[in-house]
């Protein structure tokens, strides 16, 4: 048995091999039983080891499982285990005090668009779109916020956007439009954005370039 175990555990469905014992050779047997986990190594008669055979492999299947409980619980202290102050415990990960209301874990991505989200300055960016397209929009919507926050992460930057909005109010089917379709949601789809960041101007001139103010 393994070092300072104390105990061993017999199942009900064992009882079949002591029913079919005498009183006596079931008494062998379990004095057979605690010898063996004392490491007495003990020697029975043919009946006592051939009724003994099938307890002894559970009784390693046990140890086996007990042996690895005991070096991951080690492992784990290593680690520093239980938290030091039991009074208060640490709080759980996936919900707040009420368990019918499951608290939604915060991801990566989460963080990252809070952080750019606090960065970025939206009435200098509404400014901005109104003094290049002559609009009056009052709000950046939730949904233009979203698809600019998704865009910053993927690499664009301010002045991409900028630019975004700038090639799209010089395009001219837009001009046709009365550039009724350049919205700030509009430009900030990936698929847009992307088309009017890359157009190339006609006139070989310098790019504008747009002070990185707006964040």
């Amino acid at each position: 048995m393994a070092e300072n175990k104390k105990s061993f555990v017999l199942y009900t469905d064992q009882s079949g091999i002591f029913n079919k014992l005498t009183d006596e050779q079931a008494g062998a047997l379990i004095k057979h039983i605690f010898s063996y986990c004392k490491d007495e190594n003990p020697k029975g008669d043919f009946v006592t080891e051939l009724a003994f055979e099938s307890i002894m492999q559970s009784l390693k299947r046990d140890l086996k499982k007990y042996e690895i409980r005991g070096n991951r619980s080690r492992e784990n202290g290593k680690l520093g285990g239980r938290p030091k102050n039991l009074d208060k415990p640490k709080e759980p990960t996936g919900l707040i005090n009420n368990l019918d209301e499951p608290r939604k874990p915060v991801s990566v991505n989460d963080n990252v668009s809070v952080n750019v989200s606090n960065n970025i300055d939206w009435s200098k960016l509404l400014s901005k779109f109104n003094d290049i397209t002559g609009k009056k929009s009052k709000v950046v919507p939730d949904k233009a916020r979203k698809q600019i926050l998704a865009r910053i992460k993927e690499g664009y930057t301010k002045n991409d956007i900028l630019k975004g909005i700038e090639n799209c109010y010089k395009d001219s089917h837009h001009k046709e439009t009365n550039h009724k379709y350049l919205t700030l949601e509009f430009i900030s789809r990936p698929d847009k954005l992307e088309k009017f960041v890359n157009v190339t101007p006609i006139a070989k001139k310098k790019a504008p370039q747009y002070k990185d103010e707006w964040r």
